[in-house]
């Protein structure tokens, strides 16, 4: 079930006005980056009474991403919808201290997108279709990202919703804001690298606030964090989702529709505080790109 909403735009150059994007799902797609699927392979068994403060390892990994003025990282993610497809979406992202931020996500059903924040200027592009638009920043991360978000939902009715990453846990205030509560869950190998597996269930407030204009009964709401034990950088997370939802866009539902999404995904060629030049950050329209306006409302 798709969830439409209708918002009025000129296209510059066509002369057209009121043409609709229309893409909103109800399963919310994790735009993070890019990443490569990683071996899980369980480590050896700890002693008994061994086990370690999840929470602690947690908040040592969002500390560490706070701590640096700068992030780059990729990411690659196993999405699997409600009905068995599968898909494997890949991106990155480049951040500087306090606003500066470059997100790259790639899969199947919403092709390539590309944001852009020179700290001034936001700018959300769809490379399948050769459109950007662009938005004024603001001040902080965490206004930025909220432009960001509802440019490329009004735009290209594409969610570019943060979960488990580094911006996520930038944007939080000491756990991250999908899960605040966790429980130590052993060892693991990830791509070569020792990790700690903590496992959680996630806020539902933040399930519902991923599923705009419509109210949903969760489900399922598995977490799960691979934290490298020497650096306290994540190496992998996952997310096991699943709702009913109940109302859509103000309207009380018949018959309850299920909704949910499972992911799984690996970071890798993560660097805090690593140069990143100026131009990462600055849009550069391709031959033939098209900017979409936003109407003003009077």
């Amino acid at each position: 079930m798709r969830v439409r909403s209708r918002s009025r735009y000129t296209m510059a150059g066509t002369g057209n006005s009121g043409r609709p994007w229309l893409r909103r799902s109800l399963v919310c797609l994790i735009a993070t980056g890019s990443m490569t699927l990683a071996s899980s392979a369980a480590g050896p068994a700890l002693p008994a009474g061994s086990a370690l403060d999840a929470n602690a390892l947690v908040r040592r990994m969002v500390a560490a991403y706070r701590k640096a003025q700068t992030i780059q990282e990729n990411t690659e993610a196993r999405m699997v919808m409600p009905d068995g497809s599968s898909f494997i979406q890949s991106g990155a992202i480049k951040w500087r201290r306090p606003n500066q931020v470059y997100i790259y996500s790639q899969d199947p059903q919403q092709g390539t997108m590309h944001v852009y924040s020179d700290g001034r200027l936001i700018t959300v592009y769809s490379q399948r279709q050769n459109i950007f638009t662009n938005r004024n920043a603001m001040p902080d991360l965490q206004g930025t990202m909220r432009v960001v978000t509802k440019a490329a939902q009004d735009a290209f009715g594409v969610q570019f919703n943060q979960v488990l990453s580094p911006i996520s846990f930038l944007l939080s205030d000491g756990m991250p804001r999908e899960a605040r509560s966790f429980r130590f869950a052993g060892e693991a190998s990830v791509n070569g690298r020792r990790a700690y597996k903590v496992v959680g269930q996630a806020d539902t407030a933040w399930m519902r606030n991923m599923v705009p204009d419509a109210t949903i009964v969760p489900v399922k709401r598995n977490v799960a964090l691979w934290i490298d034990a020497q650096t306290s950088l994540l190496l992998k997370a996952s997310g096991d989702f699943a709702w009913k939802v109940t109302a859509a866009d103000g309207m009380r539902l018949e018959q309850p529709v299920t909704g949910g999404v499972f992911f799984e995904e690996t970071h890798f060629n993560t660097r805090l505080n690593a140069p990143i030049e100026e131009t990462a950050f600055r849009f550069r329209a391709p031959r033939g790109a098209k900017q979409l306006f936003q109407e003003r409302s009077y």
